[in-house]
């Protein structure tokens, strides 16, 4: 259910609207997760999104710099597909069922 509501078409996409949380990784194309995340955080509309880095990095220098950059929590993708499904599907349980979070500006 919660992988269901998780994924938004791109043309009804609207930070502030429709975004409950936003996925992110390290290896972007154009941008580097990090810059996206500097870039995420530097905006009024969607700086109290959570944002959750699922990386294969386990380096500590990415997860110290994520951190510092406003991460809301950075996940190490495990090898094995069917553990990397149920992790996202426990993250996006959380953010989308459980947890309270202030309403959003548009």
């Amino acid at each position: 259910r919660a992988l269901e509501k998780a994924f938004i078409s791109p043309r009804s996409f609207r930070i502030g609207k429709d975004c409950m949380v936003i996925f992110s990784d390290l290896q972007l194309p154009g941008m580097g997760g990090l810059q996206f995340l500097e870039w995420l955080r530097n905006d009024p509309a969607s700086r109290a999104l959570p944002c959750i880095i699922f990386s294969g990095s386990a380096n500590p220098s990415d997860v110290q710099t994520a951190y510092e950059l406003g991460v809301t929590s950075f996940i190490v993708k495990p090898i094995d597909f069917g553990e990397w499904v149920r992790r996202l599907e426990i993250v996006l349980s959380f953010w989308m069922d459980i947890a309270q979070r202030p309403p959003m500006e548009v």
